[in-house]
């Protein structure tokens, strides 16, 4: 497969005694605003979004909105997991309508059932039918796999309970499968550096929730998940595993010692950050400063971080804690700022590519990288989106 190299070529843009940067490589729509009394420094891409269009209608507005408002520049969405059959559609119809400020993740709800509902022994005719699935998602022009869940808590009543370790043979193909067209996937674990009772995590998170008339599914205990994801990272070490939500600990086991021994012995992980006010191991402290040890770790690895707000929409609309996400970035060194910004983004998700099939049905049929601008050329002479079947 033929690999197109990214093209990151910025220009600085000075307005007044703020120095704004504007990306000239990416197809998006550049927003870079400074509104009064609340300057916007660093634009960012967002690389971790849902907008709820099978719960509420008016999804789209208030991302666009909140985009608009916080100097976003593009969302990355995804279907939340394991949450309807319709999202999967719902995000690939966003990104078709609105290219150039969002582009979308799929199997949220197709692979995460596909592994919560898989036999064991995993059989060939399930690991075929996960391979098939994952393909078509491709196809459907998705940037990658997202939201996927080895560990997901259930924070409150109506919160799905889903579990898989992450070196489940259906994670291990689609680390083949990630790696072969070199799209990442967007991981979301709790982390668990040991088998933790779920007792003991009630004064740091919701996770002991009830209700009179719904039953909490959180196990008794949360299993060890570290080992298995380590298995996951080095089984095909050309597959992007993006462990989303750093800075979002439910556990108080992701710790930055932690993340930074991870990152050492695993080139292919990656990160996003995202923050909510009251879990611990946030990179800023109560005032609002950059705490020195995310500093240290974001300037050790500055390849490997991206801003993953996981806001979803309509609802999420005005949090107060969505301003952090910029709040952080005004607070890195420029160059840092503009890599965990966009840059990072744009080479992990290939957001100035596009992955397609040239000259499908003939015996010269090849799946490769095309740069983006070039996309509807190669369509109107007949190419497709995605992997050659």
């Amino acid at each position: 497969m033929q690999i197109i190299k990214l093209s990151t070529k910025c220009i600085t843009v000075a307005t007044g005694a703020l120095a704004l940067v504007a990306l000239l490589s990416v197809p998006v729509t550049t927003r870079i605003l400074a509104q009064e009394g609340n300057p916007i420094e660093v634009a960012y891409i967002d690389t971790h979004g849902h907008i709820e269009l099978a719960f509420e209608e008016g999804g789209v507005e208030a991302a666009l909105a909140t985009m608009d408002a916080e100097g976003i520049q593009q969302m990355l969405i995804m279907p939340v997991p394991l949450g309807q059959e319709a999202d999967e559609d719902d995000v690939a119809g966003i990104a078709a309508q609105y290219p150039d400020r969002f582009a979308f993740l799929g199997g949220g709800w197709t692979l995460n059932s596909k592994i919560q509902d898989a036999p064991d022994p995993v059989s060939p005719e399930a690991l075929a039918s996960f391979e098939s699935a994952a393909l078509e998602i491709l196809r459907q022009g998705a940037i990658g796999f997202g939201e996927m869940v080895g560990e997901h808590f259930s924070l409150r009543r109506g919160h799905p309970y889903i579990s898989a370790q992450p070196d489940h043979p259906l994670f291990l193909r689609l680390a083949d499968i990630a790696a072969r067209y070199g799209v990442p996937i967007d991981l979301h674990m709790e982390a668990l550096t040991e088998n933790t009772p779920r007792d003991s995590l009630c004064e740091i998170t919701t996770v002991c929730w009830t209700h009179p008339r719904e039953t909490n599914p959180n196990p008794a205990t949360f299993p060890e998940n570290i080992t298995a994801l380590e298995t996951l990272l080095s089984h095909n070490r050309r597959a992007r595993i993006v462990w989303v939500h750093a800075g979002w600990d439910n556990t108080d086991q992701r710790t930055v010692k932690l993340m930074r021994r991870l990152l050492e012995d695993h080139p292919n992980l990656y990160m996003n950050i995202k923050f909510r006010r009251s879990l611990t191991n946030r990179p800023l402290d109560g005032a609002g400063q950059l705490r020195s040890g995310w500093l240290d770790l974001i300037r050790s690895f500055p390849d490997r971080f991206t801003i993953g707000t996981d806001a979803k929409y309509p609802a999420d609309q005005g949090e107060d804690w969505i301003p952090l996400h910029r709040e952080l970035l005004n607070q890195l060194p420029p160059d840092l700022a503009r890599k965990v910004g966009y840059l990072n983004a744009i080479r992990i998700y290939n957001l100035n590519q596009r992955l397609i099939c040239h000259r499908p049905g003939t015996r010269a049929a090849q799946t490769i990288w095309v740069d983006a601008s070039s996309l509807n050329a190669h369509l109107a002479h007949g190419d497709s989106v995605g992997p050659c079947g």
